[in-house]
C-alpha cells in the first residue's frame, strides 16, 4: 500500500509519502528512488501533519460534499464524467488539450486525459473551498459551449 501526504494534508508541494510493503516490494522500489529523495524539512511536516487527525477529518468532509455538489450540477449541465470517490474528477469535454488550454488561460489548470490515455476528457481535482469549484464550473461551461464537446 502506498499513500501520499499531498492533498489530505496540505503537503503537495513537499512530494511526501509512505509504503507498506513486503521487504522484497521495497527492495524493489529502492533500486528506482533518487536518492536524497525526501527533505529533513518534508519529513518533519510530514511527522507534524500525522497529529492533525482533525484537520483531515474535516478536510475530507468538505471534499467529499464538493464532490457530490460537482457532481450533480455536472450531471444537471449535460456533462458526462467517470464516477469516482477520489478528490478529482474525470470529465468528458471533446478536444481535451484545447479545453485544457482554455481554462489555463482562464487560471485554471487541469489535466488532458490524453496523458492517461483518455483523450477526450480532463481530470480536475476538487478542492474543499467551494468558491473555487464554482469559478471552475463557470469556465468550463465558457468554454465547452459547443454541445458536441458534452
Amino acid at each position: 500500500m502506498m499513500r501520499t501526504l499531498s492533498k489530505a494534508y496540505a503537503l503537495a508541494g513537499l512530494r511526501i509519502g509512505y509504503a507498506v510493503a513486503h521487504p522484497l516490494i521495497t527492495q524493489a522500489l529502492n533500486k528506482v528512488r533518487l536518492p536524497f529523495n525526501v527533505s529533513r524539512l518534508a519529513q518533519a511536516a510530514a511527522l507534524a501533519a500525522l497529529d492533525e487527525s482533525e484537520f483531515v477529518k474535516s478536510y475530507k468532509m468538505r471534499i467529499d460534499q464538493e464532490r457530490k455538489r460537482i457532481s450533480e450540477e455536472l450531471r444537471q449541465s449535460g456533462y458526462t464524467f467517470i464516477p469516482t470517490q477520489t478528490n478529482f474528477i474525470t470529465i468528458k469535454v471533446g478536444d481535451d488539450l484545447e479545453v485544457a488550454d482554455k481554462l489555463k488561460r482562464m487560471g485554471i489548470i487541469v489535466r488532458p486525459g490524453s496523458q492517461f490515455n483518455l483523450p477526450g476528457f480532463i481530470r480536475v481535482t476538487i478542492s474543499p473551498d467551494p468558491s473555487t469549484n464554482e469559478r471552475f464550473l463557470k469556465a468550463l461551461k465558457e468554454v465547452t459551449t459547443n454541445a458536441l464537446t458534452r
